[in-house]
């Protein structure tokens, strides 16, 4: 509906919310989180006193398409406008869809009003939260930071022995080390193609170096949906990005492992020097978050997220944007490196500074 689908989430959640008080009539708290548009429904039309915490991962009004985590989108990020096919039919269109968007946002903050405590994702989002919807702020008590949190178990797992040198110089320990990993969904708005350009630089970095510097492979993994045309296109751009970086240093093209494969290690570093592992299994993240030797997230904006804790409680030390929810989980310098964020532009990636940030980064 006018590109998006805030209307049908919003009653979805509604049929929700009244399933939950029809079988729960005696519960003493409901949690709701994605779209507060059942909250009033519980707070005003229940014949019982339970009370209402809103979780709000990030305001929907600053998730549109157009944007990306609140920001206006780039069109690189926001893939081809289908719309300026037909201009005249788009400028109507256009003005439809703004008008459905403010309905859509004023129910938004009048519904999560109603809340007796909204719980946020971060002190990054709860900001976004007091600009998107200022009314909410009248009592700051209102809104809290609840940070999720992980099972940690994956700290004990992780391997203990030291690794030896094997060589004299610094250089010879990085070929003895892990891969390097980003896990994400393949979705523009996640930047990995930024990682993809730091290792070309970190290829011509080792090309110079001689033999004894042999650069750990590169897996990027994540949440894929073969239904879903971004993944599908995502992917694919990525990929053709990957063999024209490997093609220049004359290595083989990367590979992309089924879901169904094995997600042993082995396969993966012997393969390719870039390898893409889609849809993969719980137990091919925990091999990965074993093995790896360092972990990379390239979101601009992200509102809190959770794979950075994860790769810190399995001993990693993580590159990342230098905004959003990884500035409150991550001591720069200490338990990873947080890296000032610059739009790829027109410009040759090898010279943007997020990328050589990047780079240098996963080089130290």
């Amino acid at each position: 509906i006018f590109g998006g689908t805030a209307l049908c989430s919003s009653i979805r959640m509604l049929y929700l919310t009244h399933r939950a008080a029809a079988e729960n009539p005696n519960a003493s708290v409901f949690v709701i989180d994605v779209l507060p548009t059942g909250v009033p429904y519980l707070a005003n039309y229940c014949n019982f006193n339970a009370g209402v915490l809103f979780y709000c991962h990030f305001p929907d009004k600053l998730l549109t398409r157009d944007t990306v985590n609140g920001e206006v989108a780039s069109r690189i990020q926001s893939g081809p406008d289908r719309n300026e096919i037909i201009p005249l039919f788009c400028k109507c269109f256009s003005i439809l869809k703004a008008i459905y968007r403010w309905v859509m946002d004023a129910i938004e903050e009048s519904t999560m009003a109603y809340a007796d405590l909204v719980a946020v994702n971060s002190t990054f989002t709860k900001l976004e939260v007091s600009r998107a919807f200022p009314s909410l702020f009248a009592n700051d008590e209102h809104v809290k930071v609840l940070y999720p949190a992980i099972e940690s178990t994956l700290s004990k797992e992780r391997r203990k022995e030291q690794r030896s040198p094997g060589g004299n110089s610094n250089e010879s320990l990085i070929c003895q080390s892990g891969p390097i990993v980003s896990l994400n969904r393949f979705e523009r708005k996640k930047n990995v193609a930024l990682l993809l350009h730091a290792y070309g630089v970190l290829l011509e970095h080792a090309s110079k170096k001689g033999k004894n510097y042999i650069l750990p492979p590169l897996i990027v993994a994540g949440g894929y949906d073969p239904l879903n045309v971004e993944n599908v296109e995502h992917l694919a751009e990525l990929r053709r990005l990957a063999d024209e970086i490997l093609d220049r240093h004359n290595l083989p093209p990367s590979v992309v492992l089924s879901p169904m494969s094995d997600d042993g290690r082995d396969n993966v570093f012997e393969n390719a020097s870039i390898t893409f592992m889609p849809s993969v299994s719980n137990e091919g993240r925990s091999s990965l978050l074993q093995c790896a030797s360092v972990w990379c997230y390239t979101p601009h904006r992200e509102h809190f997220g959770i794979v950075p804790l994860e790769a810190m409680d399995a001993g990693l030390p993580v590159v990342a944007i230098n905004s959003g929810g990884p500035m409150e989980t991550i001591v720069d310098g200490v338990t990873g490196c947080l890296i000032d964020y610059f739009p790829l532009g027109t410009a040759s990636p090898s010279d943007n500074e997020t990328v050589k940030g990047f780079a240098n980064a996963i080089e130290n």
